[in-house]
């Protein structure tokens, strides 16, 4: 924290740029803002490439898995927190609700997807942070951290 003239600590906030491919415009946000790009009011997700590519790449999860991860990424919520319904995203997509079923059991399977456990709700998930994540940075690096340590602490895996 830096301190300002009248001996008050200013908070360090982090501040980033992008440009709009379509448009050229530079549009600034911070990560102050609770996940919106400033200026525009739009909600975002920090996705990751290189975990896209192994999902694209490997070929291991259905069409309906990818529309239903496209979905999730649409409702995230912040520290990559999920609760939805499966009745309901059906619905929203268009597909069986069976297929939603199925969808999200490939996606727990493969790893994008980490079930919550109790005292959350059954229709409670995680998405994996190596995949996406709507946070902080802070944020990110500490929930990195975590499942870090999850997958070496449980048996069978890492």
């Amino acid at each position: 924290m830096a301190q300002s003239q009248t001996g008050v600590q200013a908070e360090k906030v982090w501040r980033y740029q992008a440009v709009n491919q379509y448009t050229g415009e530079v549009v600034d946000f911070d990560e102050k803002q609770g996940g919106q790009w400033r200026g525009s009011g739009a909600q975002h997700v920090r996705l990751f490439q290189q975990a896209i590519r192994r999902l694209g790449e490997e070929g291991r999860i259905s069409k309906e898995s990818w529309r239903v991860l496209a979905y999730l990424l649409g409702v995230l919520d912040w520290d990559n927190w999920l609760v939805v319904k499966q009745a309901q995203m059906a619905a929203t997509l268009g597909i069986h609700r069976v297929q939603v079923s199925r969808a999200i059991r490939q996606l727990l399977a493969e790893g994008v997807l980490l079930q919550a456990t109790p005292p959350a709700p059954r229709t409670a998930y995680r998405l994996q942070v190596d995949v996406a994540y709507r946070g902080s940075r802070n944020g990110w690096y500490k929930r990195r951290r975590e499942e870090q340590q999850e997958q070496a602490e449980a048996p069978g895996r890492g």
